[in-house]
């Protein structure tokens, strides 16, 4: 299952037990309810080497690196490529981190161009037979995911060498929500509403300024360097929200739009894309996206779904996919055409060229599904699978 299914059900869950009292900023007892497995943060392995010894010494542990790093993360199909060099964020706090003295790997400087995307299935490092992958790097080097068991712990594999992302201040049974950025560089998690990036070629973790008041409760990038928030209070049972912008560089927060009823959100070449339950009873059985071009707060009526379960906007916003108790659906937004594409499964997320669509199915499997709903490929367990460019 990606991690836009993931979050879209842990984030209608919330909603719903938001207006029986349960807070946004309990997140805890909002994923026991979700009554999805817990991410899971491994403990860290730090590997050192000794500085000085005999040759047989260094070569005996060099010979044990080539082995360990031979037994990580990787694609079915094929090796995966290193990813692109990370930027600092200049206006970010930095924190005491468990880096390693030397780096197990380094970023490629020349960035990866896919030219096509397919529906991959990410191996298990060894010692994490059961993982959910939450966001794979365009050449699939860089893969963010946590143990299928477990909310609170998130973890990188970078060509195979894997390190935990924590805050200093992280306390155990917390969970943890993540999203790695659109080249890979870095992640972005939250832990108990406070948000922090963690920069995988220096191992380092930077807290990001607060953004709004109250809880937050959906958060997606934007672009590269700039993340849309959905913040809710949590003193009244039908709570208001708040949509904004971070520029993680700078620092700088904007109010996004003027709603006070999001759901999620979406980004898309269009602008962001707000989900809104209109039924009286918040029960998904009146869903309706908005579209903010910009900051002005004047959203547009964009899309009428009807009764969703789980919502999908593609990256160019030109298409939105929806699934329910009669099968999984898609819109062409432009002409308004909606076809039906499976019977009897939950949609995932979008290829990143907008090309196709992730669909899972209750036997646990994913499909790739083209846009005039052709079958493109199969992955036996929708845990692990993942959109990975193809050069």
């Amino acid at each position: 299952m990606s991690n836009d299914d993931f979050e879209r059900r842990l984030g209608q869950r919330v909603r719903a037990y938001l207006e029986e009292g349960v807070s946004v900023s309990d997140p805890a007892r909002a994923a026991e309810h979700a009554r999805r497995a817990p991410q899971s943060r491994w403990p860290g392995v730090w590997r050192g080497v000794l500085a000085s010894g005999s040759v047989i010494v260094i070569a005996a542990v060099f010979v044990g690196a080539v082995l360990v790093r031979s037994q990580g993360l990787g694609i079915a199909g094929g090796e995966p490529t290193p990813a692109p060099s990370s930027p600092t964020s200049p206006g970010a706090t930095p924190l005491e981190t468990n880096a390693s003295p030397e780096p197990s790997a380094t970023l490629a400087p020349t960035p990866f161009i896919p030219v096509a995307w397919a529906l991959r299935a990410i191996t298990p490092p060894l010692g994490h037979p059961s993982i959910e992958v939450l966001g794979v790097s365009p050449d699939g080097s860089v893969v963010l995911f946590r143990d299928a068991a477990s909310f609170d712990s998130l973890f990188v594999a970078l060509n195979g060498a894997v390190s935990q992302v924590i805050d200093p201040g992280h306390e155990t049974g917390t969970p943890v929500t993540g999203r790695l950025s659109p080249d890979g560089d870095f992640v972005v998690f939250d832990d108990a509403s406070q948000l922090y990036r963690y920069d995988i070629a220096s191992n380092q973790v930077t807290t990001l300024p607060a953004v709004g008041q109250g809880g937050l409760q959906w958060w997606v990038f934007a672009s590269e360097t700039t993340l849309a928030v959905v913040t809710a209070t949590t003193d009244t049972p039908i709570h208001p929200t708040a949509v904004w912008t971070l520029d993680i560089p700078t620092g700088a927060v904007a109010q996004g739009s003027g709603r006070t009823d999001a759901g999620i959100l979406f980004a898309t070449s269009k602008g962001l894309v707000l989900e809104v339950d209109r039924s009286s009873a918040h029960d998904g059985s009146d869903l309706v996206l908005y579209l903010v071009p910009s900051r002005s707060g004047t959203d547009q009526e964009w899309a009428v779904l009807g009764a969703a379960d789980l919502v999908a906007v593609s990256p160019d916003g030109a298409t939105v996919g929806w699934s329910n108790a009669t099968g999984a659906w898609l819109l062409a937004v432009d002409t308004g055409q909606r076809k039906k594409i499976a019977a009897a499964a939950s949609v995932g997320s979008f290829a990143p060229d907008s090309s196709a669509i992730e669909l899972t199915f209750a036997d646990g499997h994913a499909e790739a599904r083209g846009l005039d709903g052709a079958k493109l490929g199969s992955v036996d367990t929708a845990a692990t699978a993942a959109w990975v460019g193809q050069p």
